[in-house]
């Protein structure tokens, strides 16, 4: 963590909202259809750690146990692989106000794909406090770009 506005960051969220805007038209990434959910947490020392998943029913196998039983077929953990985004890893916030900035995921420590350790991610933040909660807004993307509003738990 870096600057004392990164202290806005601090905190558990879970998934409010998120669009994928392609070319300007909203659209549903396949592997996510046609909702998330998930939380982030990015801690005082600097720390942030996400799990997000498809919440959409039509692209789950929901007859799967943990741990994974012999007569569950590897084809459909394979959809829970794809269909999910975990990794933990260092963070530098770079506040530009005391609610906005940039932040740096990483280099990651751990990811539930293993390609993904060492790289970083880099995302524009936005909190927004209103009188139904704490918001953060991430987004990120190049050739699209993807908005993740988080609403805060803590």
């Amino acid at each position: 963590m870096k600057g004392k506005g990164a202290l806005a960051l601090v905190g558990t969220w879970a998934v409010h909202n998120y669009t994928y805007i392609q070319d300007g038209v909203p659209t549903i990434i396949p592997h996510w259809g046609s909702g998330i959910n998930g939380a982030i947490s990015y801690s005082q020392s600097g720390w942030v750690v996400t799990s997000l998943r498809s919440s959409d029913a039509a692209l789950l196998p929901l007859n799967l146990t943990y741990p994974p039983r012999d007569d569950q077929l590897d084809s459909d953990w394979a959809k829970i692989g794809k269909t999910t985004l975990s990794y933990w890893g260092p963070y530098t916030a770079v506040p530009t106000t005391e609610l906005t900035g940039s932040v740096v995921h990483g280099p990651l420590v751990g990811s539930h794909v293993p390609r993904s350790v060492g790289s970083t991610l880099q995302r524009n933040y936005t909190v927004v406090k209103t009188d139904e909660g704490t918001f953060l807004n991430l987004v990120f993307g190049s050739d699209a770009v993807q908005s993740l509003w988080w609403r805060k738990l803590d």
